[in-house]
């Protein structure tokens, strides 16, 4: 751990009455702990980041943590089930933009054509990314996850969030947008009570 006054990770690893909290309270850099561990661990004699080595000698793999409940669990897995679990966190989760797509695309899966589905991302120009709002059929469906599972970030670019609010918000306003060449009106004018979300998935700061 770290205690210089301006380093950014001050704190990181130590127990308490350093820099860094348990609770955000105003507080950007958060002490980190086992996880399932109790608040206020101390995580130097207890280290936050456990490193398991995976090796076809060991047969069994024990893990315990406290639930939500305060109860603690026990369990044990194979190594071949261990290796199935870091396959899928290799292959599903293991940058923020891949959770963030397979997160989205387990929910989204349970929708079915009651629902209307659009899709936008923030950039300036997002024609390219851009998906209407319409009736999540199969087809939309295709459409809408090659969107998402299509989505590529770009090193050194900026997080345009209020743009992109307000972007989606004028073409509800107004069935268009000067942006959005390809965007036709999302209400229907039969479905004049519909209820409209705009659910905005980010993993950076906005620079607005």
């Amino acid at each position: 751990a770290t205690t210089a006054g301006t380093d950014p990770g001050r704190g990181v690893g130590a127990s308490a009455g350093k820099a860094c909290r348990d609770t955000p309270s105003g507080h950007i850099w958060p002490r980190y702990y086992r996880f399932r561990q109790d608040p206020g661990t101390d995580n130097v004699t207890q280290p936050a980041f456990q490193r398991v080595d995976l090796h076809p000698q060991i047969a069994e793999y024990f893990h315990e943590w406290k639930d939500e409940a305060g109860d603690v669990v026990s369990v044990s897995r194979t190594y071949a089930q261990e290796m199935e679990n870091y396959a899928n966190w290799f292959a599903y989760y293991r940058t923020r933009i891949q959770a963030v797509k397979t997160a989205t695309s387990l929910v989204f899966k349970e929708l079915d054509s009651k629902f209307r589905v659009g899709f936008h991302t923030l950039a300036n120009n997002p024609t390219s990314d851009f998906a209407n709002v319409d009736y999540f059929d199969p087809a939309q469906k295709t459409t809408w996850f090659q969107k998402l599972f299509g989505i590529y970030i770009k090193t050194g670019r900026e997080t345009p969030n209020l743009d992109a609010v307000v972007r989606v918000g004028e073409w509800y306003a107004t069935g268009g947008h000067p942006q959005l060449a390809a965007a036709s009106d999302p209400i229907v004018p039969t479905l004049t009570c519909q209820k409209n979300w705009h659910m905005l998935f980010t993993d950076g700061i906005t620079n607005q």
